[in-house]
């Protein structure tokens, strides 16, 4: 089960008590369900919302902003990057490399992903 997070680093389950209780909120029938494994992280987003493939050096590709899709798209992007690794020329792939571009405001993005999740929060509260 995917969600909001309370955007703190966290390790156990201790951290995703919400989760899982919101998750039982949905699906009443998990309540005495044992929840042995989990984990967390910071999603990559992109202003386009699609991932990019990055190559700061000849020596380096970089692959991010899966925007929340990351086990699915990472598995894909594998095949892109041993293309290129194996000699396909950046220009045949079949995700564009691009130069890397900063985020506007995106010193910005703690306060305004806390905001957003209040928001969704209050939603579902009051079941919007």
């Amino acid at each position: 089960m995917g969600g909001r997070s309370p955007m703190r680093d966290g390790a156990g389950f201790d951290t995703l008590r919400w989760l899982i209780r919101y998750t039982e909120r949905l699906w009443p029938e998990l309540r005495d369900a044992r929840w042995t494994h989990a984990w967390n992280g910071q999603l990559a987003v992109t202003q386009d919302h699609y991932p990019h493939i990055h190559e700061p050096d000849p020596d380096a590709l970089i692959c991010l902003g899966y925007n929340g899709r990351g086990v699915a798209m990472a598995t894909a992007m594998g095949g892109e990057i041993a293309r290129r690794v194996l000699g396909c020329k950046a220009s045949e792939l079949d995700m564009p490399v691009t130069d890397l571009k900063q985020i506007p405001f995106h010193g910005l993005w703690k306060t305004a992903a806390a905001a957003r999740i209040a928001y969704g929060r209050i939603r579902d509260m009051l079941r919007v």
